[in-house]
């Protein structure tokens, strides 16, 4: 699994992304005032997500 593209919502910022092939990637993204983690996962049933907010 490869993620091709990022695109963060209006006012966010990539902060950092994983981009490399691998059964995971993660991407940190960051406003003024929040910041978004999410892990992308390929598993047997097709990609998940999980999200976090602080």
């Amino acid at each position: 699994m490869r993620v091709r593209y990022l695109s963060p919502a209006a006012g966010f910022h990539i902060v950092s992304a994983d981009r490399r092939p691998g059964p995971q990637s993660r991407v940190t993204f960051k406003s003024d005032t929040q910041e978004v983690r999410a892990l992308i996962r390929c598993e047997n049933d097709g990609p998940h997500m999980d999200v976090e907010v602080s």
